[in-house]
């Protein structure tokens, strides 16, 4: 049998929608709602690479310490 994947509804806090733009307030959301997978369209690399330092930097090190997926398309 091939690999299983788990669900898991968060009932409360009630989970947030998909977000238009990965900005903090989307993934604090996300983080604060139990989250896994956060669905963006606007996702890290939408302006072009950039250095990951400030904001980019921000971003990165609480997606990471929240342990929050992120798929953008």
């Amino acid at each position: 049998m091939g690999p299983q994947v788990q669900f898991r509804l968060v009932q409360d806090p009630p989970p947030p929608g998909p977000a238009a733009a990965l900005v903090e307030g989307a993934i604090q959301l996300a983080a604060e709602a139990g989250a896994d997978l956060l669905l963006v369209h606007h996702g890290l690399f939408w302006n072009g690479r950039l250095p990951w330092t400030g904001a980019s930097y921000r971003l990165l090190q609480t997606l990471i310490g929240q342990d929050l997926a992120v798929y953008s398309a």
